[in-house]
């Protein structure tokens, strides 16, 4: 539509609109950022145009263990879905991943390392656990834990373990051990098991994870990343290739390796990497200013799964908000798009677990397991800054007079907060504390509605809801910051009216 003209003198009002939702950028300062997206943008998922989503909180404590967990793992017996505990006392639990939870004691304390151990899972009858200290090499089968180190030809021990082309794979240090075909146990020549060291220069240190996907089987090192394939046997030995996908790009966390879709993402202390084939690619430009506030003495962990019937991939670690101090968060990816989320103050491990073949988030503080974003009625503080707008003429003042918040409610509304933002200050206002509907009848009367106890009725107002309030703020950018505790929110987008003053200041 074609601008009227001005008339001289007049003072014309002008309107911002902002719908188009994507995702959070860091790596820019506030004015920088594109239009579409958040300076920063917590506990929402911005699905798309004018459909921002408050996400579900976590939910009460499922079970606790006793003394500090460290792993977290996945596996299924029999088709039912369990969780593997290993603890800094060297002892092991197992949890039901669904009501009601019961946990199991599957080692006593002392009986692991405390630091090291991990697990693979055999067909869905069994899981293997490897361990650094000696009789490392054991199995579980959901009711008795075998020593299989010194009674069969396994390794003693070891850090890491998958199960890959019908084998078993171990990794100690350098060295790579793999059992016969279709066994578990057997890991001698004679049954064309063995291992190999590795001795390529491109492992700087060690085997630090296995993992299984995409019929591969990659191994990651401090700043490499090998795969395995092609396994056979000829000659009664086993041959397979070896090849380096990444010399320069690993990571020293291993529990936030995790498959994708079709990629394997792994984050490291430069950011989130997914490995497309034999292509490493940067996911993380977009939280280069999160990276550098994280504190990494602190666990790092991955995982995936679905918000809002979307699937997602997470990274949970420590983050030393500038503003707030030291916090777990969880950067959240989905659609090319990163948002933050808070599930717990205390929170140390995320990790998946498959439930009916729904990828579930689970989270621990190290003794209280829970399920994240499994509780849609629990309050969640949540947050959304826009970028400081500047409408292609940063050298002009604006004078914002009015702001509106698009937004569909539940069905209570606790807080609605508002900040207004320019490059040098921020004004707070009450958007709304409760919103009501109010009643009027063919006189155009304001009608009360009591109850027996003579008291006034509140009709509250849920669905579509426009709140909107007189603002005053001047600068050469103009914001918003939007902050709630209410769960269930919807936000459509938000508005400004404001009209352009003086230029350079004059």
């Amino acid at each position: 539509m074609p601008s009227l003209p001005k008339i001289p003198g007049e003072d014309r009002k002008e309107h911002k609109v902002f719908r188009d939702f994507g995702g959070i950028n860091t790596q820019a300062n506030r004015q920088g950022i594109a239009d579409t997206q958040f300076s920063w943008i917590e506990n929402v998922m911005p699905i798309g145009f004018a459909n921002a989503k408050v996400v579900p909180a976590q939910t009460s404590t499922l079970q606790t263990h006793v003394a500090t967990g460290y792993y977290y793992y996945q596996y299924n017996i029999s088709g039912t879905s369990y969780i593997f505990v290993a603890t800094t006392g060297g002892a092991a639990y197992q949890i039901l991943a669904t009501s009601p939870y019961t946990i199991t004691t599957i080692a006593a304390a002392g009986t692991f390392s405390g630091t090291s151990t991990h697990i693979a899972q055999w067909k869905n009858e069994r899981i293997l656990i490897i361990d650094s200290n000696a009789n490392g090499y054991r199995s579980w089968d959901g009711t008795t834990l075998t020593i299989l180190s010194g009674t069969t030809s396994a390794p003693a021990s070891g850090t890491t373990i998958a199960t890959y082309s019908g084998r078993v794979w171990i990794g100690n240090g350098r060295t790579l051990y793999y059992s016969g075909p279709a066994s578990y146990t057997d890991f001698s020549g004679a049954s064309a098991g063995g291992n190999t060291v590795i001795s390529d220069e491109t492992l700087t240190s060690n085997i630090n994870q296995l993992l299984t996907a995409n019929n591969f089987l990659y191994f990651f090192g401090d700043d490499s990343v090998n795969v395995i394939a092609d396994v056979r046997v000829s000659s009664g030995s086993t041959l397979f290739s070896n090849t380096n996908i990444s010399a320069s790009l690993g990571t020293t966390f291993p529990y936030a390796v995790d498959p994708y879709y079709r990629a394997i993402w792994f984050m490291n202390k430069s950011g989130v990497y997914a490995m497309f084939g034999a292509t490493p690619k940067k996911m993380s430009e977009d939280l280069d200013g999160i990276f550098a506030l994280v504190d990494f003495t602190k666990p790092v962990s991955a995982g995936t799964c679905y918000i809002n019937n979307i699937f997602c991939f997470a990274v949970s670690f420590t983050y030393q908000d500038p503003y707030t101090g030291s916090r777990p968060i969880l950067c959240v990816y989905f659609d090319k798009k990163w948002f933050v989320a808070s599930q717990g103050s205390t929170l140390r491990f995320i990790w998946t677990v498959s439930i009916s073949g729904v990828d579930t988030l689970f989270g621990s503080d190290g003794q209280n397991v829970y399920q994240c974003f499994g509780n849609t009625l629990g309050s969640v503080s949540w947050k959304m800054v826009s970028k400081l707008f500047d409408d292609q003429v940063p050298y002009q003042d604006k004078q914002v007079t009015k702001f509106g918040v698009e937004c569909t409610l539940p069905a209570t509304v606790s807080q609605l907060t508002a900040s207004m933002d320019s490059e040098s200050q921020s004004q707070s206002y009450t958007l709304a504390t409760t919103s009501y509907a109010t009643w009027v009848n063919n006189s155009g009367a304001t009608v009360l509605w009591t109850n027996n106890s003579s008291s006034v009725v509140s009709w509250l107002a849920t669905g579509y809801t426009w709140f909107r309030q007189d603002v005053s703020m001047i600068g050469h950018y103009y914001g918003a910051t939007v902050t709630s505790t209410t769960p269930s929110f919807l936000i459509q987008g938000m508005m400004w009216q404001f009209e352009k003053r003086s230029l350079w200041g004059s």
